[in-house]
């Protein structure tokens, strides 16, 4: 099930720890998303505090306080169908090799999963089905920190990381990714 409007706090803590990783600070998921959500609390309970001192005289902080409560609920409500809908633990899918035909057009190749710190999470060498590009992986699910990227590497091209959203991994068909060699 996918919570459109209410994804918005794990992907703005998706950025922040990948901004993170980009300066070489890498954190879990979880934990970056836990320090959101007792930051949107302190800043709700603290918004809350004021308002009823000074009453509600004040929009601006009335709006600033339900924002940071509503982005806290959607970090729980996020956290809650996590629990309720866990990831499969399997992915599938196939490479359309753009730049190459035949019978050996996916030799050499592998796909991997990763997660949001780049390490590998898929359990299989992720070798394609010669004919078809077809590849079926399986992953241990964690909590908050769902595979990132499908990362896929072919012998004399550079490496491509296509990136995942949830209903990517929920696809029961699996995801077909496009592939060019870029050297």
């Amino acid at each position: 099930m996918e919570l459109e409007g209410l994804n918005l706090p794990l992907e703005v803590a998706q950025r922040i720890a990948d901004g993170l990783a980009a300066v070489g600070l890498r954190l879990p998921l979880f934990a970056t998303q836990l320090f959101l959500l007792l930051l949107a609390l302190a800043a709700a309970g603290y918004g809350l505090l004021r308002l009823r001192r000074e009453g509600v005289k004040d929009l601006p902080g009335l709006l600033l306080t339900v924002a940071f409560g509503l982005f806290a609920l959607g970090v729980l409500i996020g956290w809650g169908n996590e629990l309720l809908h866990p990831l499969p633990g399997r992915f599938n899918g196939r490479i359309d090799r753009i730049d190459r035909q035949g019978p050996d057009r996916f030799q050499g190749m592998r796909v991997e999963l990763r997660n949001s710190r780049g390490e590998k999470v898929s359990h299989e060498a992720g070798i394609l089905d010669s004919r078809t590009g077809f590849f079926a992986l399986s992953y241990r699910p964690r909590f908050a920190d769902p595979p990132r990227t499908l990362h896929v590497t072919a012998p004399g091209c550079g490496d491509l990381d296509h990136t995942l959203q949830r209903p990517d991994l929920e696809q029961a068909g699996g995801v077909t990714i496009g592939f060019r060699c870029r050297p």
